[in-house]
């Protein structure tokens, strides 16, 4: 589910934090339409999200082989 839902927010883009400095991403969805979409809780797309940006390049080579 980590994977699906980062891989997610990273194709959308999020409106309210996302790459604001690019002029291509002016399509950018809400939190609150990705987890509509998802299916899931805010606060689990919201935990999901900040794993990932702690998580070192190391863990995450792991966490995608296993």
């Amino acid at each position: 589910m980590r994977k699906v839902a980062v891989e997610y927010v990273e194709l959308c883009g999020i409106k309210n934090g996302g790459d604001s400095a690019s002029s291509q991403n002016y399509n950018l969805k809400t939190l609150e339409a990705m987890v509509k979409e998802l299916g899931i809780p805010k606060a689990n797309l919201t935990r999901l999200l900040e794993i990932e940006r702690k998580l070192t390049p190391e863990v995450l080579l792991i966490a995608i082989i296993s």
